[in-house]
């Protein structure tokens, strides 16, 4: 396929579009004679950093927002997020879907459940009162739904301590 003559690839180079909309937004700082902006909005800070922050619920949106800096004559713009490793992989929305429903049944299953984004994928932490075997059998099903597996801790006289599902990022 091509656009006005030139071919259009069949996956964008990220790297590519990152860097020049970067120079783009130093070039418009240097010929309006600002020293930096700070974006606020979801879409600006996903346009000068290439990062896309997961949605939250609307009453912690407002307070756990994402944050650029772009700073004349730097290398690249600076992100703030909520997330302790900054802003999380770019997952496939089926993958998000299945990790989706791999809390929701866990929550629903009145677990405590702690969601951390790692460099190579997911990591969802699960702690259940004495979890039935059929309840660790759906729960992995879901895991493996989402592309990864689901791992058992055992604590004191072999009872479960918990469940910990790993979704690499792909």
């Amino acid at each position: 396929m091509t656009v006005d003559g030139a071919a259009v690839p069949a996956r964008p180079d990220l790297a590519r579009l990152h860097t020049d909309r970067h120079a783009r937004l130093q070039r418009e700082l240097d010929a309006r004679g600002v020293d930096g902006l700070v974006l606020l909005g979801t879409t600006a800070v996903a346009y000068a950093t290439g990062a896309a922050a997961p949605a939250l619920d609307s009453a912690r949106a407002a307070l756990f927002r994402s944050v650029a800096i772009v700073v004349k004559g730097d290398a690249a713009p600076h992100l703030f997020t909520p997330f302790a490793d900054g802003a999380p992989p770019d997952l496939p929305d089926e993958v998000e879907t299945a990790l989706f429903r791999l809390v929701e049944d866990a929550l629903a299953m009145d677990a405590t459940v702690v969601v951390g984004m790692r460099d190579d994928g997911v990591q969802v932490e699960i702690e259940l009162v004495a979890p039935s075997p059929e309840t660790v059998l759906a729960l992995r099903a879901r895991a493996v739904a989402a592309g990864g597996d689901l791992a058992v801790r055992t604590g004191a006289g072999g009872a479960v301590a918990g469940l910990v599902a790993t979704v690499p990022a792909r």
